[in-house]
């Protein structure tokens, strides 16, 4: 349970980011830019959690 919780957050908190990057740095970006930069968030705050762990 606190594996999804913690999913949950970085999801949210990756959406959010994405979005403000992208209207800052990218204003014309679409929904799809959005959605990739969010995932690519996600994917490495997990890469450098390992990293860390390590």
């Amino acid at each position: 349970m606190l594996q999804l919780r913690i999913f949950l957050i970085r999801a949210a908190l990756g959406a959010f980011f994405a979005y403000f990057l992208a209207r800052f740095f990218i204003p014309s970006a679409g929904p799809g830019v959005i959605i990739v930069m969010a995932v690519l968030l996600v994917f490495f705050a997990y890469v450098f959690e390992g990293l860390r762990k390590r």
